[in-house]
């Protein structure tokens, strides 16, 4: 039996989830796209309980990825313009993704609540950059 000073598994607080922080999701849009962005953002609405704002992300997402992979394959191929129309299309899924998550994450920070290693952010966003660049090839070299 417990003693009274020890504590219990009822009287310990649950921990708050470790999240992904804003800098992290904007470092893994530069290297894994919309596609690393929405995971990473999906995985924070659910940790922090918003049904709301992971469907929304989910749309905006989606239709992101449509038109990144759009530009990815009509753009030519010489890396400035490959760069350029990346970097203008990141800022609009971050702003989203700031915009989305800002208040909730300021709200994490205050309750304590801790947040996962950007360095895990952009591992899980080179993962996929990796594997985006794989499935292209693959897709390219079937169509040929």
């Amino acid at each position: 039996m417990p003693t009274p000073s020890a504590p219990t598994a009822h009287t310990l607080a649950p921990a708050a989830p470790r999240i992904f922080g804003l800098p992290a999701i904007a470092l893994a849009s530069l290297v894994g796209g919309p596609l690393a962005t929405w995971w990473l953002v999906d995985r924070n609405t659910v940790a922090l309980g918003l049904a709301r704002e992971r469907g929304l992300a989910a749309g905006v997402f989606a239709v992101a990825s449509v038109l990144w992979f759009w530009v990815l394959c009509h753009v030519p191929p010489d890396a400035l313009s490959e760069f350029i129309p990346h970097v203008l299309q990141l800022l609009p899924w971050t702003l989203f993704t700031v915009h989305l998550l800002r208040r909730h994450h300021q709200a994490h920070r205050a309750a304590g609540g801790t947040f996962r290693s950007a360095w895990a952010a952009f591992g899980f966003a080179l993962l996929v950059a990796i594997a985006l660049r794989v499935l292209v090839r693959l897709l390219i070299s079937a169509l040929h």
